[in-house]
């Protein structure tokens, strides 16, 4: 009997390790979102070619690609079903920002911007 106390608590460590891990990936994967949409906002299109502090807000929403990768790799499995469900494409927008850097019209620009707020649900 004083056995089945022991493991329930070795089991309830267990389960808050996991949340907590759970918990702090959920945290991270949303940051990196808030991040992106900070530099997408900060993309200002004007009639002429990008300017520098424009090409400077893509490069910095290209350098998110790889923390939103490795934001979504650490997500845990229920979490990225209900993204799914919810309509969220982390991996499509992935591949977006990547298109957004090497943009050089403005309406490439735009429609990869809009793009990137649909699949983040920005």
């Amino acid at each position: 009997m004083s056995g089945e106390p022991q493991r329930l608590s070795i089991g309830k460590k267990l389960f808050h390790l996991a949340f907590h891990a759970d918990a702090r990936a959920i945290r991270q994967y949303e940051e990196v979102k808030t991040r992106i949409r900070r530099d997408l906002d900060g993309i200002k299109l004007g009639d002429a070619i990008l300017v520098r502090e424009q090409r400077l807000a893509c490069e910095r929403a290209n350098r998110a690609r790889s923390s939103l990768q490795l934001a979504v790799r650490d997500l845990p499995s229920w979490y990225c079903l209900w993204l799914q469900w919810s309509g969220e494409k982390p991996q499509d927008a992935s591949d977006g920002l990547t298109d957004l850097r090497n943009a050089t019209r403005r309406e490439h620009v735009e429609r990869c911007i809009l793009n990137l707020k649909e699949w983040l649900r920005l």
